[in-house]
């Protein structure tokens, strides 16, 4: 009786080992599901797999009428998912505008987004961000 009971331990040690090595393994190996990219990687490149998802997050001023627009839609392999702008803390405060890219199939696409007056359209913008994107 007391042999099957340090049997049964024992196979229970190897048990939780090996789940704790395989969940290691997964949890080393997994890749984030969202590439958060920021205004620093200006000019950069940036490879993703095909079920990760672009976060571009650029710094905006409130009541400036400046913000940031894509310069055209992103070509094949990425798509628009959403785009949306943060509140400002306090009128005129600082902002953060985020665009949400989804790779629709692998390749590579040139993203530019534009930080200008959408009612200036004669001059050219303040700033400019481009990101090449390569998808997997």
């Amino acid at each position: 009786m007391i042999a099957s009971r340090r049997d049964y331990g024992f196979v229970l040690l190897i048990v939780v080992a090996l789940g704790l090595t395989f969940a290691h393994t997964d949890v080393v190996g997994a890749q984030p599901r969202v590439v958060e990219i920021a205004e620093g990687q200006n000019g950069t490149t940036t490879t993703i797999g095909k079920d990760q998802i672009i976060e571009i997050r650029l710094p905006a001023q409130a009541g400036t009428g400046y913000s940031w627009t894509l310069a055209a839609h992103p070509t094949a392999p990425l798509k628009l998912a959403r785009s949306d702008t943060t509140s400002a803390d306090r009128p005129g405060g600082p902002q953060t505008q985020f665009f949400l890219l989804q790779p629709t199939n692998t390749g590579a696409s040139d993203v530019v987004i534009n930080y200008s007056r959408p009612w200036e359209k004669d001059k050219p913008p303040a700033r400019t961000f481009t990101l090449h994107v390569v998808v997997r």
